[in-house]
Parts: C-alpha cells; sequence; structure tokens
C-alpha cells in the first residue's frame, strides 16, 4: 500500500463520504478536486474509512509481538550450520532449528550468504590453479588433434548426406522399390 499523507487521508474520507461511501464515484471526485495528486483505487477509500472507524487514527496499530523464529540463537545455529556443512538445503536447516524455511532463507539473505553458493566470493584455491592454467595459456590445442573431436567440415557433411539421403530406398504406392539417382 502506497503511503498517503494524513492530509491526503482526510481528502479522501471527505471524498468518500460526500458519495455516500461509493468507492468508485469517490475515487472520480478525489481524482477531480486533486489532479495534481496520485488516484488511490477504489478499494484505498474504503479501507482508510474501515481503519479510521476502528481505531479512531490513520496510523497502523502498533504490533507488540516478540521475534520467535529469527531470534540471535536461531540466526547463529543458522550459519554455524551453513558454515560447518554448506551442502545442507534451507528446508534441511528449518527441519534441524524447527522454524520456517523461508525464515532461514532470510536470515541467510541477510547475512549476505545464498543457497547452493559455497562461498560469499567465488575465488581459485592454490588447489583448483594448477588445473585452469593450461585453459588459460591455450595448450588446449592437444585436444583437438584426436579425430572424432574435430568437427567435420562442410565437404564431409555433404558426403555423408549425399550418401545417407539418396541412397535411401522409396517404396511406391504400388509396393514397387525405387531409389533416387
Amino acid at each position: 500500500m502506497a503511503e498517503y499523507t494524513n492530509a491526503e487521508k482526510a481528502d479522501m474520507i471527505l471524498a468518500y463520504g460526500a458519495t455516500d461511501c461509493n468507492g468508485r464515484a469517490a475515487q472520480r471526485l478525489y481524482a477531480e478536486r486533486h489532479p495534481v495528486r496520485r488516484t488511490p483505487a477504489h478499494t484505498m477509500f474504503a479501507r482508510l474509512h474501515q481503519q479510521l472507524w476502528e481505531t479512531g487514527s490513520f496510523q497502523k496499530a502498533a504490533r507488540n509481538r516478540d521475534r520467535t523464529a529469527r531470534t540471535k540463537l536461531n540466526e547463529e545455529i543458522a550459519l554455524d550450520m551453513v558454515e560447518t556443512t554448506p551442502s545442507l538445503t534451507t528446508r534441511g536447516i528449518a527441519n534441524e532449528i524447527g522454524i520456517s524455511y523461508s525464515s532461514v532463507w532470510r536470515i541467510l539473505d541477510d547475512s549476505a550468504l545464498h543457497p547452493f553458493h559455497y562461498q560469499r566470493v567465488q575465488s581459485l584455491k592454490n588447489v583448483t590453479l594448477h588445473l585452469v592454467r593450461p585453459f588459460h595459456s591455450g595448450n588446449y590445442s592437444n585436444e583437438l588433434q584426436i579425430p572424432f573431436l574435430q568437427p567435420p567440415c562442410c565437404s564431409q557433411m555433404r558426403r555423408l548426406f549425399r550418401e545417407r539421403v539418396f541412397s535411401t530406398p522409396i517404396t511406391a504406392t504400388r509396393g514397387q522399390q525405387r531409389t533416387h539417382m
């Protein structure tokens, strides 16, 4: 829901009352009276009226509820589990801790960790560096000398196509077998 100032909300209530609580008519009247302002949806007028009726204020009711899932302890446990075994799924972590998997997603997202990414920054380790060097230095031409790995040239493709297509027997409708020339 878009945030409106108290003056805008008061004008919405006045338009809603002037149209006998008709949301669509209130929307048109509000747009006529205030052409520069953004026009809210027709359902906004009824919601605003309901909120004003229930709370007596334009302010949203404060939700005084303690967090049960995203406590410091649960966040530390989830982050420790990811650090020790990064292959765990968010559902697996959630089942171990006893919270929802969406809470685990939010914990990991707030910590700049993402499931299926084992490290925050993808970097090459010294162990894998010697495996990557031949490809960067251009020494991979030896692999292309193997005949079955070489891509076929156009003349080979044409020859294979001609042999395959033009030597295929075609059966006529009368059961006689004819071949292409």
